[in-house]
């Protein structure tokens, strides 16, 4: 969390980083302005830790929000080797306004940012996404509408983009959003 008290970002520094003063992002954006260029921030959205085990155990969701990674649907928590580390749930909202507040603290802390790029912005396979609050909430949609698994899932990943795109417009109206 750079500047803003507005937004919760809980994540800290890189552990690669060991100049506790040097903001590479920060660097970057002045670097890249001088020669004409523009930067975007280049976020990883649902995959949460990496496949190191010792990175793992460091992570701050692993840590702090291990309750948020996605399951299989015999409820079972998928392993960091079945795709590249652990990946969060998009159907949990809790997940979803976590990643929520990164992202906006992230437009917010850097005023010459000029876009916001999203990356793993999905589920990590047709296997994962039944985290038990994601199930719940699926069969609470099919009381309502005709509605397929697969169909709610990509409603989780499309309404979170569209959640993404008006807050971080709410905040910079300019700034790019991709994926």
């Amino acid at each position: 969390n750079r500047v803003s008290e507005r937004y919760a970002n809980p994540e800290p520094r890189s552990y690669i980083l060991d100049d506790e003063h040097f903001d590479p992002l920060d660097y970057a954006i002045i670097k890249a302005h001088e020669h004409g260029l523009r930067v975007q921030a280049w976020v990883v959205v649902y995959n949460a830790t990496p496949l190191d085990p010792k990175r793992i155990a460091e992570n701050y969701i692993w840590q702090n929000r291990r309750e948020w990674l996605t399951r299989d649907a015999s409820g079972k928590e998928m392993s960091s080797k079945e795709q590249y580390g652990y990946f969060l749930d998009p159907g949990v909202p809790a997940v979803q306004e976590y990643l929520l507040d990164v992202f906006s603290d992230i437009v917010l802390s850097y005023p010459m940012l000029d876009g916001l790029h999203l990356d793993y912005i999905r589920y990590p396979s047709v296997s994962f996404g039944y985290h038990p609050t994601s199930v719940a909430r699926y069969e609470e949609a099919k009381k309502h509408e005709r509605l397929s698994w697969n169909e709610w899932r990509m409603r989780q990943v499309t309404e979170f983009v569209e959640k993404v795109r008006d807050r971080i417009k709410g905040i910079r109206p300019d700034v790019i959003l991709s994926a």
